[in-house]
């Protein structure tokens, strides 16, 4: 699964997505080793990356309880190339709610950051003051910065 994963996840997005979904159901790839499947799922088309979220959020995050940066980089990447901003931010919100109860965040904020630099136009096209709000934003509700 891992030697061929970029190409299934490129061209059967649904039926890769499918399996990894369905895998502790099914018994198959139940032994697959999450953190070396992320990047193939930078090559999720568009359209699948709501399921490819959920796959790294339900599966891996939740039921697996999985904390390797790799994993959780890629749930906030899936988040930010969504169209989904309202998504983004209810991630972010609950990450926050995290933090301020002691609980480690696992994703890297660096790279996070980049990230909303990156895609700010998309992510902010439908706020008021597109400036850098995204990543002003991320900042302020990570308290990494003493200015937003």
């Amino acid at each position: 699964m891992h030697k061929y994963a970029s190409t299934l996840i490129k061209h059967e997005p649904e039926a890769t997505l499918d399996v990894l979904i369905d895998a502790n159901r099914t018994q198959k790839f139940k032994e697959v080793n999450v953190p070396k499947l992320m990047s193939a799922l930078r090559s999720v088309p568009r359209e699948f990356i709501p399921k490819a979220n959920q796959y790294v959020m339900d599966k891996c995050i939740k039921s697996k309880r999985l904390t390797e940066k790799s994993v959780h980089n890629m749930a906030f990447y899936l988040y930010a190339e969504s169209e989904n901003e309202n998504a983004l931010i209810s991630y972010l919100q609950g990450e926050e709610a995290k933090k301020e109860s002691g609980q480690p965040i696992f994703f890297e904020v660096d790279y996070a950051l980049n990230l909303c630099k990156q895609k700010e136009d998309r992510l902010t096209k439908e706020i008021d003051n597109p400036g850098n709000k995204s990543v002003k934003s991320l900042r302020s509700k990570l308290n990494l910065m003493k200015e937003a």
